[in-house]
């Protein structure tokens, strides 16, 4: 044998379908794009930018569904192996946990909770 068949038409990013992912979305903003992580251990396990497997137009950005889909193919699993989703959002701060200003300065509110 040639040994290309090692994968038996599965993926060759295809992990195991107990798996348990934390998914990171860039959405509100130009280049939108998608990281997959383990929800256990933290490893990625795929990343991607729209930019890549839509209309290879630059800074591609808005609607996520693609991203998720493709990422759940290369990994072999469903919606229903999704733990969690995060998503930056530099629009709007979310207080009292993010730096005041420029200065690099927390909140406070950070401040007193680590007293």
């Amino acid at each position: 044998e040639d040994g290309d068949d090692d994968n038996n038409g599965s993926s060759p990013l295809a992990v195991d379908p107990q798996t348990r992912l934390v998914i990171g979305l860039n959405k509100d903003s130009h280049d939108t794009a998608l990281c997959a992580a383990d929800a256990q251990s933290g490893q990625v396990l795929y990343a991607q930018a729209k930019e890549r497997i839509s209309t290879r137009q630059k800074h591609d950005a808005g609607n996520v569904a693609s991203l998720v889909e493709t990422c759940l193919q290369a990994l072999e699993l469903e919606l229903d192996n999704i733990d969690a989703v995060v998503m930056n959002n530099h629009h709007h701060r979310i207080l009292p946990l993010e730096p005041q200003g420029t200065s690099g300065r927390r909140s406070s509110s950070i401040d007193d909770a680590e007293d």
